[in-house]
């Protein structure tokens, strides 16, 4: 609880919410819907 979170940038730190992270935003969309997420994070482009 109350712990401050930062993102590495290329600029240095930026503080950032836990709702903003990549990882909880790649969770949340798993968990809303696996199959969309597995279809595309599988999804390859065709030449």
């Amino acid at each position: 609880p109350y712990a401050r979170l930062f993102r590495i940038s290329r600029f240095g730190l930026d503080p950032i919410d836990f709702q903003d992270t990549d990882h909880f935003r790649m969770m949340r969309d798993f968990c809303s819907d696996p199959a969309a997420f597995l279809a595309e994070a599988l999804y390859e482009d065709e030449p």
